[in-house]
């Protein structure tokens, strides 16, 4: 019997106090039951080597006691998409911010710190999700707020009008033009703004008669990033959505065709002259390419606002 007693007292530290002595006194004459059965059937007494037998058919004592208790999950039902939507959020956040002091370091270091951002990156996320985690967890495991739900001001008007996928906007996307664009305007201002110590550093450096494109740059920049922020808010296509989102691209197309008629976007301070002429050659072509990318976007945009059109009027 005492296997049976350091048995029963190994499932009670599990317990709650409240709970505690009714539990292990429902679990004892369970035990005693299936004890008396087996001597009933076998004949004999039952030995220490039998006893152990049936505590090991009954399980290990934390799952025992936790089957006595209520069910307690990391995330209930009720949080769980907020969770999920908070960790999303929350990688963005902690994405965005380590992109703008990747490019502040590389800026001001001269040189890109490839693994320093990815540690520092995985850091972060790493806190970001325990933090996130331990705060719903305590939210779905508190009496309080375990029941609470962050949708029972919901009512069905407050769904987005959305007939068709496309005018959904996609997250990953979203994500990408807002982290573009964020990471484009820290480089555009950021870069003009560094002492001629830092320029020294840099084997190549930006044409600084170019320095008239910066405020364009930065207004197109603050502007995009600004309705990236709006379509996070509001994830779906709307006319007036659509006609801002060509104005930006048709904007982006005359800066890049702008930027290509500059002669010579990078001076050479110590790379060799057909280096210097090829990443030259690069950043054309990455313009004509951004035009394209900037064009296809637009007409598509176009092509949207008149199916939009088109559906409102039927």
């Amino acid at each position: 019997m005492k296997l049976i007693d350091r048995y029963i007292s190994a499932v009670a530290q599990q317990l709650p106090v409240s709970r505690r002595d009714d539990i292990t006194r429902e679990l004892r004459a369970n035990i005693l039951d299936r004890l008396e059965s087996f001597e009933d059937e076998t004949g004999h007494p039952a030995t220490s080597e039998d006893e152990s037998a049936i505590l090991r058919e009954l399980g290990h004592p934390q799952r025992v006691a936790a089957g006595f208790l209520p069910p307690q999950t990391l995330v209930n039902s009720n949080w769980f998409p907020v969770f999920k939507q908070s960790l999303t959020y929350g990688l963005l956040i902690v994405f965005v911010v380590q992109m703008i002091g990747f490019g502040v370091t590389s800026l001001n270091s001269g040189g890109l710190h490839i693994s320093g951002f990815i540690s520092h990156f995985v850091h972060a996320a790493l806190i970001m999700f325990a933090v996130v985690t331990g705060v719903f967890y305590t939210l779905s495991n508190l009496k309080a707020t375990a029941n609470l739900s962050p949708y029972c001001k919901w009512t069905p008007e407050q769904l987005p009008p959305v007939q068709h996928p496309w005018q959904r906007i996609k997250l990953e996307e979203n994500l990408n033009e807002f982290v573009s664009n964020l990471f484009f305007l820290v480089i555009v201002c950021y870069g003009y703004w560094m002492s001629e110590n830092v320029f020294a550093k840099f084997s190549i450096s930006p044409n600084p008669n170019l320095s008239y494109w910066v405020l364009p740059l930065s207004l197109w920049a603050i502007f995009s990033v600004g309705f990236s922020l709006w379509k996070f808010r509001y994830s779906y296509w709307t006319q007036s959505k659509l006609l801002l989102a060509t104005v930006q691209n048709l904007l982006g197309c005359t800066i890049a065709i702008g930027l290509w008629l500059e002669p010579e976007l990078f001076l050479n301070h110590s790379l060799r002259a057909s280096v210097a002429q090829f990443i030259n050659q690069i950043a054309h072509w990455t313009l004509i390419c951004s035009f394209l990318m900037f064009l296809f976007w637009a007409v598509r945009n176009l092509y949207w606002f008149s199916l939009m059109r088109k559906m409102e009027e039927n």
